[in-house]
């Protein structure tokens, strides 16, 4: 009988570790930024800025998931 228990602990588990990889590719590329875009981010959070710094954030984060998960496969 499946209780559907293992299945949700490993998408808590995934959820977890996309939690952390998101946080640590924000803190990367937030260091990155000039204090100029740093500052317009803060101000306007839903800019033009912020949307770009956003799409740069997940399109990273998905690549270092997929590599880690396909490096696990080897």
């Amino acid at each position: 009988m499946n209780t559907g228990i293992k299945e949700q602990n490993e998408r808590q588990l995934e959820i977890q570790a996309m939690t952390a990889l998101y946080k640590e590719t924000y803190d990367e590329l937030w260091k990155e930024l000039s204090t100029f875009v740093q500052k317009s981010i803060i101000e306007d959070p839903l800019g033009r800025s912020a949307k770009a710094f956003a799409h740069d954030v997940a399109k990273r984060a998905e690549i270092k998931r997929y590599n880690e998960l396909d490096d696990n496969k080897e």
